[in-house]
């Protein structure tokens, strides 16, 4: 309590109407400074939280958050000093926004303006960059909305000015390790213009699981596109004249509508319209199991957020790597020169993809994959690459898979060194009539030569020639259809663990 104290000593906060900016689910926000004066007038400002017990466990997870959010400090997220912890209270020192984006719908609309369509993307992109920090931190926010989003006006009046949008009030959030695990959470919280059908009218007693964050996010891009409106508008005025006043009765008749008949957005007034539409028809879906994945969103082409794809590319070419392994290791202990051939080949693929991925980790510019660098030029890889290097840390589930690529990159090199001596020494027992696989064929390696996937696949082919068992011959044909299934171009589709599951938790 001591130590509390002398931090909170560290500032002047006075709880007064005068210094009073808001209120969130559980407290009020004032303005505040740190005493030194190191910080601005306006740069600072404190949430105070009164303990309860009725929902003190609810508040605790809340706090859980925020003292998670002081270590990560990401931009997209509203940054928070210090969390004190007091006999009656909670105090979060943050920092203090110029607005929410609430405010900023109604300061346009009043001045008869809106935002252009490079406007809209910046704020879609920039709430999308802070849902992916609370998604790989297992954060399930459940109270998405505008006034929960800060708008922070950097270099004010300078030619350098920009705004930040930040997700704020984690107040209703909640860790939940099986974020997607249908009726994982049970409680109806959050605002009921915003949250999922299976919070807002939860009779039943059906829960829902970390998704529901990406029917408030469709709902909050649904008011960045249509001027301020809810989805809900869409629906026709005669489902309406009844309750034309009742906000919440026209928010059951939309979710009551789109559970028989889905969701089909108006084309906004921008170019890019089907594209814009499609994203919010995905995210603005009634059952959950239909509504688009977070996976999905990141990559979707209005989102496009370019971090995540470089992840999501090294997800797919490390789990293929994981397959082949899972092949060859039942064949290890066999040592006729087929089979060798045959676990060589697979170990070389794997060793490709592996390359494949210390190429993005490392920024190797020669060793990604050809076809991602067709879409980009080499400036543009450079800045993605660099800006993921710099973002490592936000992101615990890039974080521990770059660890696993760089471990099994390793381990492959060394086993391949072995494996090819292995297959050499084979190859000098039979003789040169008997000799019906090319080394060359799948030994570049020892030349430091990166070989080429079709040459290992053709190889493969070959052995289906030889008088091989069949269940080699079955394993064989599988990578063969696994290659054709799952090539490098499709990896926006793939589900990682179709092709190899693996504990990706934190």
């Amino acid at each position: 309590m001591s130590d509390t104290l002398e931090i909170r000593d560290n500032y002047i906060i006075k709880y007064s109407e005068s210094n009073k900016i808001g209120m969130g689910a559980f407290g009020e926000v004032y303005k505040c400074r740190r005493k030194d004066g190191s910080d601005d007038d306006d740069s600072l400002c404190v949430k105070l939280v009164q303990k309860d017990k009725a929902i003190m466990k609810q508040q605790q997870q809340g706090l859980t958050i925020q003292k998670l959010l002081i270590n990560l400090k990401p931009e997209r997220l509203v940054r928070i000093e210090n969390y004190l912890n007091l006999p009656h209270q909670f105090e979060i020192i943050m920092e203090r926004c110029d607005m929410d984006l609430e405010k900023e719908f109604q300061s346009l609309l009043r001045q008869k303006q809106w935002y252009n369509l490079d406007q809209c993307l910046n704020i879609v992109h920039q709430i999308a960059e802070g849902c992916r920090i609370l998604y790989e931190h297992n954060i399930v926010h459940r109270d998405i909305k505008p006034s929960n989003i800060l708008v922070k006006v950097e270099n004010k009046k300078q030619i350098n000015e920009r705004k930040v949008y930040k997700i704020t009030d984690f107040d209703f959030s909640k860790i939940l390790e099986a974020f997607h695990q249908p009726n994982a959470l049970i409680t109806n919280v959050g605002t009921a213009t915003h949250s999922s059908p299976q919070i807002t009218f939860n009779n039943s007693g059906k829960g829902y699981s970390g998704k529901c964050d990406i029917y408030s996010y469709g709902t909050l891009f649904y008011q960045v596109f249509f001027e301020g409106k809810l989805p809900n508008t869409q629906i026709k005025q005669q489902r309406q004249q009844s309750c034309k006043d009742n906000e919440l009765e026209n928010i059951r008749l939309f979710q009551k509508a789109i559970q028989t008949q889905k969701f089909k957005c108006n084309p906004p007034k921008y170019d890019r319209a089907q594209e814009i539409a499609d994203l919010l028809d995905k995210m603005i879906v009634y059952e959950e199991e239909e509504r688009i994945s977070f996976d999905q969103f990141f990559l979707h082409p209005i989102v496009n957020l370019e971090e995540y794809e470089i992840f999501k590319i090294q997800t797919v070419q490390f789990r293929k790597q994981q397959f082949y392994n899972s092949i060859w290791k039942k064949y290890q202990n066999q040592n006729d020169i087929n089979t060798i051939t045959f676990i060589l080949c697979l170990q070389q693929l794997g060793y490709q993809e592996l390359l494949y991925c210390m190429g993005f980790i490392h920024s190797i510019i020669t060793d990604i994959h050809p076809s991602y660098k067709l879409k980009k030029d080499i400036t543009t890889i450079q800045r993605i690459l660099s800006q993921c290097a710099k973002d490592i840390n936000f992101y615990p589930m890039y974080q521990k898979q770059t660890m696993e690529i760089r471990k099994e990159y390793f381990q492959m090199k060394e086993i391949l060194n072995q494996q090819e001596l292995t297959f050499l020494q084979l190859k000098q027992k039979i003789s040169p009539d008997d000799q019906q696989i090319q080394p060359q064929m799948v030994l570049p390696l020892q030349e430091g030569k990166r070989i080429e996937p079709q040459l290992i696949f053709d190889t493969l082919r070959s052995l289906l020639d030889q008088n091989l068992y069949e269940d080699l011959k079955s394993e064989i044909r599988k990578v063969l259809q696994f290659q054709e299934k799952y090539p490098y171009e499709k990896y926006r589709e793939v589900n990682p663990d179709e092709i190899f599951k693996m504990d990706i938790s934190v």
